[in-house]
């Protein structure tokens, strides 16, 4: 049984995951996981293939106007989240979280997707996964690395 149902993925994520070689992860973890068009032409260059279950999404929906700063791909997750009930955005961007938050959306960020995995048993271990992605450039302050791995090590 798959813990949550659909996620609508933003580039940043895709493509870190992706490059990680960690994308698997969302297919076990979402019921169904979708990339809007914008996400999958911003990643195309990282991602050169989106792999086929992954629902490829034309951009629909009026993204809020707390979106109006946010990118092409974060304002298309927001937009379709807001109008696909039981979906969550997978957004790193504190702009877009926040904006996200205050529709009142569900949000994941990347290093959520990791800690789920690790707590659905599908990482045995969250550290190198971590590692990982920072080693691809991806930022994570020490502060959200320790406090990470600390409520891995404690279930939470």
């Amino acid at each position: 049984m798959k813990p949550l149902d659909i996620g609508i993925i933003d580039s940043s994520s895709l493509i870190v995951l992706w490059q990680c070689d960690l994308i698997e992860v969302l297919r076990e973890l979402f019921e169904h996981l979708i990339v809007p068009d914008p996400v999958r032409q911003e990643s195309m260059r990282s991602v050169p293939q989106i792999p086929g279950w992954m629902l490829n999404h034309q951009a629909n929906g009026t993204p809020p106007p707390c979106a109006a700063g946010l990118g092409r791909g974060e304002r298309a997750v927001i937009a379709l989240a807001s109008i696909t009930p039981g979906s969550c955005a997978i957004l790193d961007d504190r702009q877009a979280r926040a904006c996200a938050l205050e529709q009142n959306l569900p949000v994941i960020g990347t290093v959520g997707v990791l800690l789920e995995a690790h707590r659905e048993g599908l990482l045995s271990e969250l550290q190198p996964s971590l590692d990982a992605v920072r080693a691809h450039g991806f930022y994570l302050s020490d502060n959200l690395y320790r406090q990470v791995l600390i409520e891995a090590e404690n279930g939470r």
